[in-house]
């Protein structure tokens, strides 16, 4: 799974941005980012590839509104052709939600230890978007794909993001078809690990993740 993740703006990411067409808007640091916050995501809206701000739980277009009764923060890539929730929206509406890092936790020796997970470049993660309306509201949101844990991954959690390149990305972006992110060749990049403090486990710590004392 995939519950934490950061995203600091920075030269890189504006070069990730220009790359996928999608525009570059100004916005602050956000660290510690968990489910049900307000994230940017990059899609396509009106045949054009655009960047807007969604709820990081999905709320599918045919439900009965916002709710936490279920997990829609996270969509097992291998469960997508078989849930009413996730597949309509990852067959209609492919996204691509960047990220600086995520955050997994590992148990070492009976405790929880959480570490930062980093790429070379900005992480471009597969996704999901959808909008659920009503008579006055309408609420876009997103949800992540995630796939079992690939390369050193695995020495850290079970599961993790479905990590795209620039290509790959703009290939997701484009198909409007699960069986794209299907056929897609989802690896894992060079990844670097790294413990952090511990007081990141609470979501209202919105500071910058430091190194483990």
């Amino acid at each position: 799974m995939c519950g934490r993740y950061n995203l600091a703006p920075s030269p890189e990411l504006a070069t990730v941005f220009k790359a996928l067409d999608a525009p570059y808007g100004e916005f602050k640091p956000m660290y510690n980012i968990a489910p049900t916050e307000t994230v940017p995501v990059i899609h396509r809206f009106g045949g054009a590839v655009t960047s807007s701000m969604m709820r990081w739980w999905l709320v599918p277009s045919w439900s009965n509104g916002p709710s936490q009764d279920y997990s829609m923060f996270n969509a097992r890539i291998e469960k997508l052709n078989s849930s009413r929730a996730f597949k309509g929206p990852f067959n209609k509406h492919p996204a691509v939600i960047p990220a600086s890092s995520f955050i997994e936790w590992k148990t070492e020796d009976g405790n929880k230890q959480p570490y930062l997970i980093e790429g070379e470049q900005p992480l471009l993660l597969a996704g999901a978007w959808d909008c659920w309306e009503s008579k006055s509201d309408a609420v876009y949101s997103c949800t992540m794909a995630t796939q079992a844990a690939k390369g050193d991954m695995a020495q850290y959690h079970k599961r993790m993001p479905v990590l795209l390149s620039v290509d790959q990305a703009r290939q997701w972006l484009s198909s409007g078809s699960l069986n794209t992110l299907n056929d897609l060749e989802t690896g894992c990049p060079e990844l670097r690990f790294t413990a952090i403090d511990p007081t990141i486990g609470n979501s209202r710590h919105k500071d910058a993740p430091v190194p483990a004392k």
